[in-house]
């Protein structure tokens, strides 16, 4: 299961800075674009955050962490998050930068690297990578699993419980004992934020605050509650956590 761990302070305002530099320099690369939208372009608060809360995926999630160079995707997140604006989700934003950051290019240029990465490609049977192609295939296509679960992730989970339970195993079993892997709060976050700003029900009920800030609170609960569950993520159970979410919520702005 994923191990959504919370950061010191001081390492979180090391990541702020990396991130803000990162930022900086784009913008010093791309004078032209500077100059022409100087102002709408500047990194907000919210938004370094949410770039945080995808580094912090990002680097404790040991299959991402094999393929892709969390701070350089972190910092292509805020940048796309800034181009884009607030009023897009963050299955776009993942889109958007999908295939950028990858450890092909950045690590395996590396000798080492590269012959560590040949070693275990060559280790994989061509029916090993057929079924983790189709697990992928398979997750991008239900919505609960492309929304809820990061699928690359979820591929390379097979992969390797495959190699440790055997040839023989069905593969129903395997995909049971990883459904409380690859949890992937970012986009979930943003679903579930789309979602509470567009619940009509939310409009008879007494909230002291903007429509916008209620929901960044119901969207983090429903998170909250989704990577301590343990459990097959069902319809049902996805409105239980989002009821809980409002719930939370409402007590904390009434």
């Amino acid at each position: 299961m994923l191990e959504y761990t919370m950061f010191n302070k001081a390492y979180m305002v090391d990541i702020m800075r990396f991130l803000v530099f990162i930022f900086i320099a784009t913008l010093c690369i791309n004078p032209a674009f500077a100059q022409n939208d100087a102002a709408s372009n500047e990194p907000t608060d919210a938004q370094i955050r949410e770039a945080q809360t995808y580094y912090k995926y990002c680097d404790t999630n040991e299959t991402l962490k094999k393929i892709r160079d969390c701070q350089c995707s972190a910092a292509q997140y805020l940048d796309a998050r800034v181009k884009m604006g607030n009023s897009v989700p963050q299955s776009s934003i993942l889109d958007a930068i999908k295939g950028m950051c990858s450890l092909d290019e950045k690590r395996y240029g590396d000798s080492d690297n590269a012959t560590q990465k040949d070693d275990f490609v060559s280790q994989l049977t061509e029916a090993e990578l057929k079924e983790a192609e189709q697990v992928y295939k398979t997750c991008e296509e239900g919505y609960y699993t492309r929304t809820y679960q990061d699928c690359e992730c979820l591929a390379g989970k097979f992969i390797e419980a495959r190699q440790e339970m055997g040839p023989l195993e069905n593969a129903n079993n395997i995909m049971l004992k990883l459904r409380d892997e690859c949890k992937n709060p970012v986009n979930a976050i943003g679903a579930q934020y789309t979602s509470c700003m567009a619940n009509d029900r939310l409009d008879n009920l007494e909230i002291n605050v903007p429509r916008k800030t209620f929901c960044e609170c119901a969207a983090r609960a429903w998170v909250d509650m989704y990577e301590n569950y343990n459990g097959k993520l069902s319809a049902r159970v996805i409105s239980n956590f989002g009821s809980g979410a409002i719930s939370r919520c409402l007590g904390k702005f009434r």
